[in-house]
């Protein structure tokens, strides 16, 4: 069977794959759906039962962007720590835009 890849016209054409429950319960996730869910190893699937059918889901992220929180922290020079202190730093380092008192008050 031809790789469906995301570039692919394919990519979003339903796909119908087997497999093999084991005596221990178990199924191994066709690469093809591995590759639509892009799931990798470690990742949480979510099987959802219906009247319909069986759907399978990969567990997204609640946040996509806690990873970067916390980002600024190892690039800001000590004393400005909080909003507060990212904005006055980039005021700073960029110059002082009049539309930042719209935004952000006056200081």
């Amino acid at each position: 069977m031809p790789s469906i890849t995301e570039t692919s016209p394919q990519a979003n054409a339903p796909v119908e794959v087997e497999a093999t429950v084991t005596s221990k319960g178990q199924v191994t996730i066709p690469a093809e759906i591995r590759k639509r869910l892009m799931a990798k190893a470690g990742d949480k699937l979510t099987f959802t039962a219906t009247c319909e059918g069986v759907t399978v889901s990969r567990k997204s992220e609640l946040n996509v962007f806690d990873k970067y929180r916390g980002a600024w922290g190892d690039i800001l020079p000590a004393g400005y720590e909080g909003r507060e202190g990212v904005v006055r730093y980039v005021r700073e380092v960029r110059g002082h835009d009049e539309s930042d008192d719209l935004i952000f008050g006056k200081e």
